[in-house]
Parts: structure tokens; C-alpha cells; sequence
């Protein structure tokens, strides 16, 4: 492109050299802005699948404790629960010991916890 195409009012007052300078910057300039868009539409679609596998995860959750709940009490007798016990398994804390009838519920470990326990030591 020369100086005349590029703007008419500047020919004569710009050189070519500094024509194919503006033209060089305005192609790095497009491409810069391609790669920043396309990384942001990723960390975009990373945390739509994130928030998507949440609710996923959150609604079979919700799914297997109102099915648990509608079962009458001895029927959860006969496989071993409580209701009381229908939100931890919903949960997935329930873990039931395999030398033993009695039930372990598990604790959940926060995704930081060796950084609380460095803090406490």
C-alpha cells in the first residue's frame, strides 16, 4: 500500500518507509488482538465447563438424595441406612467400612489444606 492509497492528504509529507512502519505496526497490532481474544474465549470456555461439571455434579447429587428420601424407613433399613444418614450419602462422605457393618463418614479436606496446615505449624 503506498502513501497515496493509505491517506491522500498525507502524500508527499510521509515516506514510503514510514508508510510500511504504520502498516507492520497495524499487522502486529490485528494479530496481538486475535491471540488476546482467543485466550480470553478459552478461560471463558474453561470456566463454563467448570460451572457446568458443578451443576452437573450438584444436580446428581440432589437427583440421589431425593430418591433416597422417598424410600420408606425400611427400606433403608434393609440397605443399611438411616435417614439421617441420606444427605452424606448424597454427599458422598458415606463410606461404609468393609470389615465392618458400621459406617465411616468421611470429612472432606478443603482444596488449601496444606496451607492451613502450614499456618498452624
Amino acid at each position: 500500500m503506498s502513501a497515496t492509497q493509505l491517506s491522500p492528504t498525507l502524500y508527499g509529507r510521509v515516506s514510503a518507509s514510514q508508510v510500511e512502519t504504520a502498516l507492520e505496526a497495524r499487522r502486529v497490532r490485528t494479530q496481538a488482538l486475535a491471540v488476546l481474544a482467543a485466550d480470553g474465549l478459552g478461560a471463558i470456555g474453561a470456566g463454563l465447563k467448570s460451572l457446568f461439571g458443578r451443576i452437573k455434579t450438584w444436580n446428581e447429587r440432589r437427583m440421589t438424595f431425593l430418591e433416597l428420601d422417598g424410600l420408606d424407613d425400611r427400606t433403608l433399613a434393609d440397605i443399611g441406612l438411616s435417614r439421617g444418614e441420606i444427605g452424606q450419602v448424597a454427599a458422598g462422605h458415606y463410606v461404609r467400612s468393609p470389615e465392618s457393618r458400621t459406617p465411616v463418614v468421611t470429612t472432606v479436606q478443603p482444596a488449601n489444606a496444606a496451607a492451613f496446615e502450614a499456618k498452624a505449624a
